[in-house]
């Protein structure tokens, strides 16, 4: 093989192991560094793709109808060109994160692109809010390794989900979006929705499931929607926290023990 091309292909292989897949590994599936669940008892609602002129005031209406905080990922370059929505949000309640400057998944910046870009989402929401959001999810939840250091040495929450409700999708009806999250929902979840974004009409129907979602949670699961907040609990205590959960689940499976 030629030099150039082993060269070529030893920089993919970096690019692909230590680039992408060593922050996918840490976040997405070791949970160090991200979270995926919160702590107290109920499920939290947040939603990515945001603001949108259309969808999120009525959204907020939902919202405020059924006494529920969320919390919102808002698209940089969004929240700039309709900043009164950002403000609306706060003034109901909500909490804000970023979701990057523009909606472009992690793998494709590079590092000087990726630090600019999430440098400019900060700065964005800070002029409208007056103070920095403490939590970000990128677009798809993809990190990069540039993004990792990023979060790290800028002390940002990052907040991912367990709980996916495919409401992006416009064949998923609102009964679909409702059964789906409903199936998989348990305490100290993370529900993800989305206000904007997805396929043409998707967001709609979001809509419509949500009121339906919040009887569902309430009434079958038993499961108050809270507002999205994390202890200052070391990882040691959070995994601790959550295998206590699992064996309790695996106690009452085995003997049968029904709340």
């Amino acid at each position: 093989m030629p030099e150039y091309l082993k060269i070529l292909l030893s920089t993919f292989i970096f690019y692909v192991c230590i680039y992408i897949l060593l922050p996918e590994l840490f976040l997405h599936f070791l949970g160090i560094g991200s979270w995926k669940r919160h702590y107290s008892p109920g499920v939290s609602f947040t939603f990515d793709d945001g603001p949108d002129p259309v969808y999120t005031p009525k959204l907020l209406d939902i919202l405020e109808k059924n006494n529920i905080k969320a919390c919102f990922f808002l698209v940089g370059e969004k929240a700039e060109k309709h900043p009164e929505l950002v403000k609306k949000i706060i003034e109901k309640g909500h909490k804000i994160g970023s979701h990057g400057y523009i909606h472009k998944h992690a793998w494709l910046f590079s590092p000087t692109k990726t630090w600019y870009y999430w440098n400019k989402s900060i700065s964005t929401l800070q002029k409208i809010m007056g103070s920095e959001p403490e939590f970000i999810r990128p677009p798809w939840g993809g990190f990069n390794l540039a993004l990792y250091i990023w979060a790290l040495v800028k002390k940002k929450k990052i907040v991912v989900w367990n709980i996916k409700s495919f409401d992006w999708k416009k064949d998923m009806t609102p009964l679909d979006i409702v059964n789906t999250v409903v199936r998989k929902s348990s305490d100290g979840g993370i529900i993800l929705l989305h206000d904007s974004g997805g396929e043409p009409g998707a967001p709609y129907n979001t809509l419509l499931s949500l009121e339906i979602l919040i009887k569902k949670l309430k009434s079958e699961l038993k499961l108050p929607v809270v507002p999205l907040e994390f202890p200052d609990w070391s990882f040691i205590r959070r995994l601790t926290y959550c295998l206590w959960q699992k064996w309790e689940t695996i106690y009452a499976n085995i003997n049968g023990v029904k709340e």
